[in-house]
């Protein structure tokens, strides 16, 4: 029988952290000034350097402490999503039609209080008709 282990990546955490982030943003960022320094060069390198940079400082982030957060953030946020339940196609359609009911009733009644303010500030101050 053959043992398995589940070796994770732990976070580095403390300066050692803060110094991941640095070059992550050092790799993204040289990236992006390559790919619009290597102007001269055929476009399929220039977006190799880009996407390279990219993935690189990508992983740098993820080794430090704030990127392994977020990436258990992300992977919270995918199992909350999957206990999410869709009203039914008929429920939408019911819940569509009480919106632009209530939208027509309310904007009637807005309309009736406004007449009626319009005619009673009329008849207070002395006004038109």
């Amino acid at each position: 029988m053959v043992e398995t282990t589940d070796k994770q990546v732990e976070p580095v955490a403390g300066w050692q952290s803060g110094v991941l982030i640095a070059l992550a943003v050092v790799l993204i960022v040289g990236g992006l000034a390559a790919y619009y320094a290597l102007t001269a060069q055929p476009v399929w390198l220039r977006w190799l350097v880009l996407v390279a940079g990219l993935v690189l400082g990508a992983g740098a982030l993820s080794l430090s402490a704030p990127g392994r957060q977020f990436w258990e953030f992300v992977m919270g946020s995918r199992v909350e999503l999957r206990k999410m339940v869709w009203a039914s196609k008929e429920d939408a359609w019911k819940m569509t039609g009480f919106v632009f009911f209530a939208v027509v009733v309310l904007g009637l009644f807005f309309w009736f209080i406004d007449v009626l303010l319009g005619w009673g500030t009329r008849k207070l101050l002395g006004g038109g008709s």
